[in-house]
């Protein structure tokens, strides 16, 4: 039986994966790396801290995860500054129907609580998660299930209870290995995220409604 949908932040919630990757290349390219398109997909879903400390890792740089990590959110703190942004068309709406039928909701992102809570009062969605888990809640960044786990706990629901909704493959792995039920949101990506493990897909909000979800329990 449902009782809860979990959202993902980035990528289904705003559409501000590309203003990440934008950021994240420019690092990139201030520290000297040539991180190809491909090789920078595999990060997608990941924490800054994830993502850092595979690249400090692989590429041997001086700099420690931390400074990197503050760096990188200062960027993009500075890049949206001044910027209105709105939330996914659609996401509000199936959001409302979602609580008028009593479903539970939560957040379950890899960006760290001082991003998640700007971005989501940004778009003006803060008002409807109560239940927000993030990267500093965690040990184990997505693919690892913890984050998802979690966020369950915190609803007080199984897991098997919930159907979250992701964008990315990492997020997509972590979902099912925490023994959910997930549907991929492709209408903010580019095509390169593996989906294929979600267990229902979609490029729009208009193709979700809360008796899709049903079935796939």
């Amino acid at each position: 039986m449902l009782k809860a949908v979990i959202f993902d932040m980035d990528g289904v919630l705003i559409d501000s994966e590309k203003i990440h990757a934008q950021v994240e290349t420019k690092m990139f390219e201030s520290l000297g790396l040539d991180i190809s398109e491909e090789e920078y997909a595999g990060f997608l879903g990941m924490s800054m801290v994830g993502l850092w400390s595979k690249v400090k890792d692989k590429y041997g740089l001086k700099e420690e995860v931390g400074e990197l990590v503050k760096l990188n959110t200062q960027m993009f703190y500075d890049f949206i500054e001044g910027d209105s942004m709105d939330p996914i068309d659609g996401v509000e709406s199936f959001i409302q129907e979602l609580l008028n039928e009593d479903i539970k909701i939560a957040v379950a992102t890899s960006s760290r609580e001082e991003m998640m809570n700007s971005m989501l009062k940004l778009i003006g969605l803060d008002k409807y998660f109560e239940n927000r888990t993030n990267a500093d809640d965690i040990d184990n960044c997505k693919p690892d299930p913890e984050i998802y786990l979690k966020a369950a706990k915190k609803l007080g629901v199984s897991p098997g209870e919930c159907v979250a909704i992701e964008d990315a493959t990492n997020g997509v792995l972590a979902a099912c290995s925490a023994g959910m039920k997930v549907v991929g949101f492709t209408g903010s990506g580019d095509g390169r995220q593996n989906l294929d493990m979600a267990d229902l897909v979609v490029g729009d909000y208009k193709e979700l409604n809360l008796e899709k979800l049903k079935r796939l329990l």
